[in-house]
């Protein structure tokens, strides 16, 4: 009765609150309802923490719904999870898309990332155009995993071209 009330102020807090009580208590269209109107006042963070209570719940409409809200109000880290979600499901192109987006954030570890994806999918000429951008960060923890990358792979000619680079 008291997040009830509260709710009825249009306290933001309040609302989410309230919407995690009905969550837990499985009344989702509730949880959803007060949620709704709070989500605005948050960060993606907030977003993608909400998405992520419906994992358990095994609610993957409303996950999906969320990590998209997240990654769509900005976070490279977000946009990786969403891409994560939709290689779980099999949905690979939007995995992509959002594994895409996350690395076009410049960071070497979501470049690699994308690589690892892309290594699934046997496109190394793909894999390759991302870690070349990875390494180019400079950041030598990130060459070193480059290299591993390769060495895994097998791909013996290009373990030994970044090994070179390395003695520069």
């Amino acid at each position: 009765m008291y997040w009830k009330s509260a709710d009825d102020s249009g306290n933001s807090d309040c609302q989410y609150k309230l919407s995690l009580l009905y969550l837990v208590q499985r009344k989702y269209e509730l949880a959803e309802k007060y949620f709704v109107p709070s989500a605005n006042n948050y960060s993606s963070y907030f977003l993608h923490e909400f998405g992520r209570r419906y994992e358990g719940q095994k609610k993957l409409i409303w996950l999906e719904k969320y990590f998209k809200l997240a990654a769509d109000n900005g976070g490279c880290d977000y946009q990786y999870a969403l891409g994560m979600f939709y290689e779980t499901q099999k949905k690979y192109d939007l995995a992509e898309k959002y594994f895409v987006l996350a690395a076009d954030s410049e960071r070497a570890y979501l470049q690699i990332e994308l690589a690892e994806f892309y290594a699934r999918r046997e496109k190394f000429n793909l894999a390759d155009k991302y870690l070349k951008l990875a390494y180019d960060s400079g950041d030598s923890f990130y060459q070193n995993v480059i290299i591993k990358f390769y060495e895994k792979h097998e791909k013996h000619d290009l373990v030994q071209h970044y090994k070179k680079l390395q003695e520069k």
